[in-house]
Parts: C-alpha cells; sequence; structure tokens
C-alpha cells in the first residue's frame, strides 16, 4: 500500500467514524426543551416565510435558515410536519464539518498533526453529543472554525476579493448567536499579544494586518444584517442584535460554580464501566503549547504563533464563560473544538525523538479508545440518562411514550380536543402534542376547566389543580424532564370509556 492510498484511508476512516457517531440513531432520544423552542422558531419561519427575531430570550437566525434550506429536500414545510431525526441532520452535518476542518490546516501543520485533530474532533463526546441536538452550538463551532481557519490563511492577503468567503463564514458566525462575540473578544486580545510577542519575526507591519481583516468585519456584518432583518424585510432586527447584548434574559436555576467547565471536561467522573473525561485532549494542548513556546529552531514561526495565539484564545474564553453565572455544557463546544485542534499541533512540534513520538501516539491512542467507548455512549444508551454530564435536564422518556398514548386514546374514545396546559416551563411538551389543533395554555387553573378531557398541569399549579380537578378528574402523574414532574389529568368517563376498550 503506498503512502497516499493509506493517507486517503486513514482520512476516510476518520470521517466515516464521525458521520456514524453523529447520525447512528440521531432521531430516537426525546427532544430536549431548547430543541423543542428553536423547532417552533424554525416552523414559523418556514410558515410565514420571514424570520422575526426576538433578542429577549432566543438566538440568531441561522439555524432557522439552515432548517428552511434542509425542507427544499424533506418536504417538511410547516410545525406538523417536521420530526426530529430531520431536524438533526443540520447539527449532525455541522458536526462532520467541525472535523473535516484540518484538513485546511494540512499545508501549515502536517498531514500527521491535522489528522490527529480531526480524529480528537470526531471523537470528542461533548462534541458528538451536542452533533446530535438541534441547538444553535454546534452551528457556532463550525462556523466560528471555519472563520479562523479562513482568515489563518488568508491573514496576508491584501485584495478585497480574498476575503469575501471568509466574510461570508464570519457573517454566519455572527448570525447563529450572541456568545459569538465572547470569542471574537478573545480572538482580538489573543492577536494582540502573539504580535507583541512575535513583533521582531513578522514581516507585515500593522496596517497590512489591520485592513484585510477589517474587510472580513464589514463584509460579516452586512451579511448578518441580511440574515436578521429577513433580507431587509425589518429593519428592526438590526437594532435588536445589537440590543440584545442588553436585554437578553436568562433562566434561573442554570448557575454554577466557577470550576464548572474544568470539573465537566477534565476531571474524571463516573465509575470503572464507565467514566466520563476528557483530559487528554487537554494535556495534549498543553504539550503543543509548551514545544510553541520554547524558542526551538526547528518550529517555524507560523506554527509557534498559531499555538501561542490558540492556548490564549482558548484561555480567555473559557475565563470569561467561568466568571458568568450562567453555564450549561454546551457553551464549551467551540472553545473544545479549539482545544483540539490545539491538541493535535502538538505532533507538529514535538522534537525528532522516539520517545516523544511514542509518548504522543499512546496519548492519541488512549484518547481514541477512551473516547470513542464515551461516544458510543452518549449517542447510544447513555444519551438521554442523567448519568451522562453532556444530557443536560434531559427530557423524560415519558414524554415520546404519552404522545403516543394520547394518539390511540383519541382515536378509541373520541377527539380529545381541546387539550389545556396549566402552568410555566412546559416545554418541549408542545412539539409532542402538535398532532392536535386546538391546544389552549393558561398560567393558573379555572374552574370551567373541569369539561376538558385532558390537562397537563405543570408543578406549580399542582395543588389548585388537585383543589378544582379531583371529582371530574384522574391523576397520572408523569415527567417531563430530569427533576421537573407533570401531571396528566384525564376526565373521569374518557378514563372509564379507555378501561373498558382495553379489557375487551
Amino acid at each position: 500500500m503506498g503512502k497516499r492510498t493509506f493517507i486517503y484511508m486513514a482520512w476516510i476512516s476518520i470521517v466515516v467514524l464521525a458521520i456514524y457517531l453523529r447520525f447512528h440513531d440521531i432521531g430516537i432520544r426525546p427532544m430536549h426543551f431548547d430543541e423543542a423552542t428553536g423547532a417552533r422558531i424554525a416552523a414559523r419561519h418556514l410558515e410565514t416565510g420571514t424570520y422575526i427575531f426576538n433578542p429577549e430570550h432566543f438566538h440568531g437566525p441561522t439555524l432557522s435558515y439552515c432548517t428552511k434550506i434542509l425542507s427544499w429536500f424533506t418536504g417538511e414545510n410547516n410545525w406538523h410536519e417536521l420530526n426530529s431525526a430531520s431536524l438533526r441532520i443540520i447539527p449532525a452535518l455541522a458536526g462532520v464539518g467541525i472535523v473535516l476542518i484540518p484538513i485546511l490546516w494540512i499545508r501549515w501543520l502536517g498531514q500527521v498533526s491535522s489528522m490527529a485533530s480531526a480524529t480528537l474532533l470526531a471523537t470528542s463526546p461533548l462534541l458528538v453529543y451536542y452533533s446530535r441536538m438541534y441547538i444553535h452550538e454546534i452551528l457556532l463551532g463550525f462556523f466560528g472554525m471555519l472563520t479562523l481557519t479562513l482568515a489563518a490563511r488568508y491573514w496576508n492577503r491584501q485584495k478585497f476579493y480574498a476575503w469575501i468567503i471568509p466574510g461570508i463564514s464570519f457573517g454566519l458566525l455572527i448570525a447563529t448567536k450572541e456568545t459569538f462575540s465572547i470569542s471574537l473578544v478573545a480572538w482580538g486580545l489573543s492577536v494582540a499579544a502573539c504580535y507583541w510577542i512575535f513583533k521582531s519575526q513578522l514581516t507585515l507591519n500593522r496596517r497590512e494586518w489591520i485592513e484585510p481583516f477589517t474587510w472580513m468585519l464589514f463584509i460579516g456584518v452586512i451579511v448578518a444584517l441580511l440574515l436578521y432583518t429577513s433580507g431587509l424585510q425589518n429593519f428592526k432586527a438590526a437594532i435588536d442584535m445589537i440590543h440584545t447584548y442588553f436585554i437578553y434574559e436568562t433562566e434561573s436555576g442554570h448557575e454554577k460554580p466557577f470550576w464548572y467547565y474544568l470539573y465537566l471536561l477534565i476531571i474524571p467522573k463516573g465509575n470503572s464501566r464507565l467514566f466520563w473525561w476528557e483530559g487528554l485532549i487537554a494535556l495534549l494542548a498543553i504539550v503543543a503549547l509548551v514545544m510553541a513556546s520554547r524558542k526551538s529552531s526547528d518550529i517555524g514561526t507560523p506554527k509557534r504563533f498559531l499555538a501561542i495565539f490558540l492556548a490564549l484564545s482558548i484561555l480567555l474564553q473559557l475565563i470569561i464563560y467561568s466568571l458568568i453565572g450562567y453555564k450549561t455544557p454546551w457553551l464549551m463546544v467551540f472553545p473544545w473544538a479549539q482545544t483540539c485542534l490545539l491538541a493535535g499541533m502538538a505532533f507538529a512540534m514535538i522534537p525528532d525523538s522516539r520517545a516523544w513520538k511514542i509518548s504522543l501516539y499512546a496519548i492519541l491512542i488512549a484518547t481514541l479508545t477512551i473516547q470513542s467507548r464515551q461516544s458510543l455512549a452518549v449517542s447510544g444508551r447513555f444519551a438521554n440518562d442523567h448519568r451522562n454530564p453532556y444530557a443536560y435536564v434531559p427530557t423524560s422518556n415519558d414524554v415520546p411514550r404519552m404522545e403516543q398514548w394520547l394518539v390511540d386514546l383519541d382515536k378509541k374514545v373520541g377527539t380529545l380536543e381541546p387539550l389545556g396546559v396549566v402552568g410555566k416551563y412546559y416545554w418541549p411538551l408542545p412539539w409532542y402534542l402538535r398532532s392536535f389543533e386546538s391546544i389552549g395554555y393558561w398560567d393558573e387553573i379555572e374552574d370551567s376547566m373541569t369539561q376538558m378531557s385532558v390537562l397537563f398541569v405543570m408543578p406549580t399549579q399542582f395543588e389548585n389543580a388537585n383543589s378544582v380537578l379531583s371529582s371530574t378528574h384522574i391523576a397520572l402523574p408523569r415527567g417531563l424532564r430530569q427533576d421537573a414532574p407533570m401531571m396528566l389529568y384525564l376526565r373521569k368517563d374518557l378514563w372509564d370509556k379507555w378501561m373498558e376498550e382495553e379489557n375487551q
């Protein structure tokens, strides 16, 4: 087997592994709270043809536009037609795209280093899990990695047209989620620091650096404005994309200590049967940084610049995210993807020593083994298990089972509509009730609800519901999300009819 054939087969193997981990059984896990709300926003976009940005609660339009493009192929054009497997194709493709990014670094880093980065990206359980979830973060990671890569490739190009594609990528990054600004600040500070460190070794002056990146920023802002304003149809969105930084409301209950992200990724958790840990990626990243910090004659300035830039950028992003009280595991998707790229760079910087090579390859094989096992778990039997640290507030398995039961009940006892939902924080319940046309939503129980066939009551209204409905309805406890119970009230005459049908 020739060297080129081996390289092609290795890259194909990495991509096939990435595809398998991200696509197999992609629709089985119940829809998460955030997936369902994102699907509702996308459905309105599909049904009306216009994207309306809500700066107080939701994120940018890129995910919604990707869904619209996907609908051309799937034929799913409204709330009732959407399904979880189709929606999750978008993040899965973005996840595979992240794995392919190191191919664009081969010229700088070489085959081995780029392949190592791709392997780490392909098998990281954090990246695998959120590549199977219809949320913004994996798109943020993809467009962020693409923007970073294209900017590095074209940094010395002075012509405007050379920055069109990087600018479009940057615009899609802006339009994905407002947290892009954290990465942008980290990048800017890191570039400034690296410019100061390597000033004597750089051939371009400051102006020659700033001008091309200004083109990228300009093009990116134009692209983002077009997406936010739905093709300049809604000029208010141009203001709202700035206003969101001042009025965005986060929900309570997501406050975590400063070291939460370090514990999530670096500290081993679980037991001997399966423990959760991605610390070997961090170890390889540290090796790359240490090697880049040495003024070794066999490591060129571009590699050292890139490694130190990535290390500073990752550190700054980690600090900023850690200082924010609101924390969720998916916020680490983009910083961790950059960490995988830096970790792979260790193979481009090690001394020409057999001991070093054996040590690093041993770490890489161990990482691949450990992470592949975890990734199979997070995409399989632990996909909706609270013991999986990435399954953040998962939807109860009761909910999809309840959906099928309601459909069967509706057929056997007559129409259940209109259905009622009482209380707050009921998502993703509307996703599982979308086969019904008539659903009402109330904050509190009302006396008139004694005539309704089915009511879903959230915890804050349990006491009031029991007082009003105890004589007319059967209370059936159900789970909604992790540590979030729900009570399903079925009118007694329908319950009796259902039981008669079941006993025949």
